[in-house]
């Protein structure tokens, strides 16, 4: 629940049309940090860019889900995504919406400005920083966001 599932539907029927796979996308390698060593409690060692890439296995399809942490409480989230084939290309990046989050061992405890909420896994630290984590079984790290 991390991104809106509305987005997903539209991305997965845009891929469809494609030719593409329908929503078996192959998720990019992302620095993982030292690996899960405890996590925080500070909400400034969750802050920055946070990315999560994606493409679908026959090409033609790609995006890129990212998260931005304040380091004080509030994120905010989005996604960039192309497309290109015989009917046409397409390119659309953009905010989807926010809301806040608190640090609670290795969980991060998100709640959306709709109300709704759920939970990421911290995946990697180094240095007191959060460098990775895992949402909806996807992997958004820093190092993916410089690609």
């Amino acid at each position: 629940m991390w991104r809106k599932n509305y987005l997903f539907g539209l991305i997965a029927a845009v891929a469809i049309a494609l030719g593409g796979c329908g929503g078996d996308e192959v998720a990019g390698a992302g620095g993982a940090g030292t690996g899960n060593n405890g996590g925080g409690g500070s909400l400034s060692s969750l802050s920055g860019k946070y990315c999560y890439y994606h493409q679908s296995a026959t090409g033609g399809y790609s995006g890129l889900d990212w998260a931005y942490f304040d380091g004080e409480g509030r994120f905010t989230y989005g996604g960039e995504s192309s497309f290109s084939g015989d009917s046409g290309s397409g390119y659309g990046s953009g905010a989807e919406g926010g809301g806040s989050y608190t640090l609670n061992g290795n969980t991060i405890v998100i709640k959306y400005d709709d109300g709704s909420g759920g939970n990421a896994t911290v995946n990697g630290i180094d240095n007191g920083e959060v460098t990775s984590f895992y949402a909806d079984e996807k992997l958004y790290s820093k190092a993916m966001c410089n690609t």
